[in-house]
Order: structure tokens, then C-alpha cells, then sequence
């Protein structure tokens, strides 16, 4: 709520042309990376500021109206009615959240009894009225010194290093949170499990079970929980990058300004970011960004800049071994060379032993700084998509199974040890296709 009431403030009395460039397409977007609003803070300050110059002495609310001239300014209508607008926050939240239709809001008894006094219509003194309430030791955001910030100078911190707090805030309980959904859901801790010893890859296969029955009978993707919360991650994590590396360019210009500005103004805010030298030190200090997730690959190296904040997670990793069993299946030299007995399939079986098929290819769209170099330079034009790259992959028959090793991927030689089956290969080529497919419709549309 501390910075929701800020984001109010902002959208009043408006920000400078500098912070909001800064600040735009990269904290004006929710925890999914869709963007909140179409209108941007500028906008809709210049709508309140026109409102307030028209809106004449008649039109102004007599509950909020200070003696003598009624306010006419952004700033000091904020002044005026700060307190009013925190007090129909709390008032809010004491009101259950149903999605019942034209119907009463309904009170929740138990948290008006603790939040609202109910006889002077107002939030219960001391702790949460406007000019008392603190954003406390326990709470996670950054602090100013070692005393608790209080809500009215909280909402005076400069707009972009409070921004850019909020943004960190969101962004490391939202990873650890997605992290922790996927550990779940592709059973890395089950069994005890180490050393990299996969259950479930990030394309939704089995790494055991997967192959398990005749070659002709293909299954369905038997991790399909796993393959669906790393692809959501994948997308979301390379989001969060690129509002990452906007925010880091900006943060050195930011923080001399604050300082040259502020003369110690900004409750003493700009004096703390003497430390502070760049935007990942800033963040590390945030309260959420410090905590590791309890299954290990939390925050411990966060925002470092050789680090895997912004790497896709191992969780996802594809199998290095897929579990065989030739005597249930029948292996034979038929099927692949030396099949009698085999337990697993590996990358080695692939290059030493199976039947090639060919390597597969596959054209998808890109972001990176090398655009159309390699491949498809006649869509450099068409202004849909930043880039193209090629993935090729190396398939062999190995024992009656087709699986698949990458020979190349992002435009570079791929020495690991992961393997694919054919099954969840063309699974991915189709979620590439629908992406793109997706992206060219709605760029035609425009």
C-alpha cells in the first residue's frame, strides 16, 4: 500500500520528462510483463492538472476543502487530501473480496475490528493513521536509516528510486515464488535426488519413464506440468532482463541527479545511495532479494552481473539420460547397433552407436544483436520480428527410439550432454511456431 499511495502521488502531481523515460515499458507492466495501462503517468497527470484548473471553487468537495482558496495545483490538492485517500484505502480493505455482481460489498467483521475505528470513521490511531503509520523493521523494502520510514515521507522518496524498489521488490518474490512452483512440478528434490539427477526436463519429458514402453507406442510428454512452468519462466525471466538492463542504464544518471537536487531533501534518501553505486547494488538490498528460496537456487547471487539471475534455471534442464529397458522392448541390431542390454540412452548413443535420420533445423525468431545475419536476410525488411536463428539439431534411431542432440543453438557450437526426444522436439517447434505465427497476425493487424 506504501507504494501504491506513492504511485497515486506520481500520477497527481506528475513526474519529470527524465523519470518517466526511464521509467517507461519497464515498471509499467504487472508481474507477467503485460503493460498495465496504455496511458502513461504524463497523460493522466496533465488530465488531473487541466480538471483541478477547471473545476472552480464551486466544484470543490466541501469534506476536503482547507480555509481560504481552495487548491488549484497537482501539489497542493495533494497536500490537502493525502490523508483522505489513505483513509479509503484502509477503509477498503476492510470489505471481503468476492466477485459477487451487483451486489453490496460485504464487511469483513474481523479485520475492520483491527484496522478501523469504526466511531470517528477513520483508521484506528496510532499505527495506521496517515501522519503515524511506518513501513516497519519486518517489512521488505529498502531503508532510509535505521529508524522506520513513515508513510508521509515514504511517498517523497524520488519517484524513480522508489519505482525501481517496488519493481525489485515484485521481481524477487515473483521468481522465487515461480522457482519454487517448478521445483514442485519437476520433482527435482524427489527421491532424495542429486547431483543432477533429473526426473522431469524442461520440454515435459520423464527422464525415466518417458521410454519406457515398445518405440512404435509414442506417449504423451509425461512431465506436462514441468514443460508448461519452464516455458512460462523462460518467457518471463527474458522479460525481466530486458526492464533490467533499461533500469541499470538509467540508475547512474538518476542517482547524480538525486544527489545534486535533493540537498539532503528526500528525508535523507539520496545520502544512502553513497553506497549504492549501481542498480544491482541498490537491489541487493531490498529485503526479498536478499532471502534464498528453501530449495536452494534462490537469491544468494542476485542481480550480479556474472550471475544467473537472469539465466534460464537448471530446474529446467533437459535430460542428459533417458531409462531403457531392451528387454522389454525387444531391442535387436535392428533397431541400432549393440541394443542387448541397454539401460539408458545418452549423447553418446547418439553420436556412436544409432542410426542417423538427419539433423532437424529449425527457424525461429530472435532478439539478439545479430539479427537476420545468418539466415533469412530477406525478412530484415518486414519490420515483424528483431531477428531469426537457426537451431540444429542431430536425430539417430538408438535402439528403435528417435531422440536428438543440438549441434548448434544461438548461432554457437553446443557441446552439452542433454538430449530430446523427437516427441517433445516437435512439441517445441510447434510452441515456436505459435508464438511467431501469433506475433506476425497481430503485427499485420496494426
Amino acid at each position: 500500500m506504501f507504494y501504491t499511495l506513492g504511485d497515486y502521488r506520481d500520477i497527481c502531481i506528475d513526474v519529470e520528462d527524465d523519470v518517466a523515460d526511464a521509467l517507461e515499458k519497464s515498471v509499467y507492466k504487472d508481474s507477467s510483463g503485460e503493460e498495465k495501462s496504455k496511458m502513461t503517468i504524463k497523460q493522466l497527470s496533465k488530465l488531473i492538472e487541466q480538471f483541478l484548473q477547471n473545476s472552480g471553487d464551486n466544484k470543490e468537495s466541501a469534506s476536503v476543502k482547507k480555509p481560504g482558496t481552495p487548491p488549484t495545483t497537482p501539489k497542493d490538492w495533494w497536500d490537502n487530501n493525502a490523508k483522505h485517500i489513505w483513509r479509503g484505502m484502509i477503509c477498503a480493505l476492510t470489505y471481503k473480496d468476492n466477485e459477487a455482481k451487483e451486489q453490496p460489498p460485504e464487511v469483513d467483521q474481523k479485520v475492520r475490528a483491527q484496522l478501523w475505528d469504526e466511531e470517528g470513521k477513520k483508521p484506528k490511531p496510532p499505527q495506521y493513521q496517515y501522519t503515524e503509520v511506518k513501513l516497519e523493521e519486518t517489512t521488505d523494502g529498502q531503508r532510509t536509516n535505521n529508524q522506520p520510514t513513515k508513510l508521509s515521507d515514504f511517498v517523497k522518496i524520488p519517484t524513480y528510486f522508489r519505482y525501481l524498489e517496488e519493481w525489485g521488490e515484485t521481481f524477487c518474490f515473483e521468481r522465487t515464488k515461480r522457482l519454487d512452483q517448478i521445483y514442485e512440478d519437476c520433482k527435482v528434490g524427489e527421491n532424495d535426488r542429486k547431483n543432477g539427477n533429473k526426473k522431469c526436463s524442461g520440454y515435459g519429458e520423464d527422464c525415466e519413464d518417458q521410454l519406457e514402453d515398445e518405440p512404435t507406442n509414442v506417449p504423451s510428454l509425461l512431465c506436462p506440468g514441468c514443460g508448461i512452468e519452464c516455458r512460462k519462466y523462460r518467457k518471463w525471466i527474458n522479460t525481466k532482463k530486458t526492464e533490467f538492463e533499461k533500469q541499470k542504464n538509467a540508475y547512474e544518471e538518476q542517482q547524480k541527479k538525486c544527489k545534486e537536487e535533493s540537498e539532503g531533501g528526500g528525508n535523507g534518501f539520496c545520502k544512502t545511495l553513497t553506497t549504492s553505486t549501481t542498480a544491482a547494488a541498490f537491489l541487493k538490498t531490498l529485503g526479498s532479494c536478499k532471502k534464498d528460496n528453501e530449495n536452494g537456487e534462490g537469491n544468494k547471487i542476485i542481480f550480479d552481473d556474472k550471475g544467473d539471475t537472469f539465466k534460464h534455471t537448471q530446474y529446467c534442464a533437459p535430460c542428459s539420460r533417458f531409462t531403457v529397458n531392451c528387454k522389454n522392448v525387444n531391442c535387436d541390431k535392428t533397431k541400432g547397433n549393440n541394443c542387448n542390454g541397454i539401460k539408458v540412452i545418452t549423447v553418446n548413443n547418439i553420436e556412436n552407436q544409432g542410426i542417423s535420420i538427419g539433423n532437424v533445423d529449425m527457424v525461429v525468431s530472435d532478439k539478439d544483436a545479430n539479427g537476420f545475419k545468418d539466415v533469412l536476410n530477406e525478412c530484415a525488411g518486414a519490420n515483424i520480428f528483431k531477428g531469426i536463428r537457426k537451431e540444429q539439431w542431430k536425430c539417430a534411431k538408438v535402439c528403435g527410439y528417435v531422440v536428438c542432440k543440438t549441434e548448434k543453438e544461438n548461432r554457437k557450437a553446443n557441446n552439452e550432454k542433454h538430449i530430446i526426444t523427437i516427441k517433445a522436439l516437435l512439441h517445441r517447434w510447434l510452441e515456436y511456431f505459435l508464438e511467431d505465427y501469433n506475433k506476425i497476425n497481430k503485427k499485420l493487424k496494426t
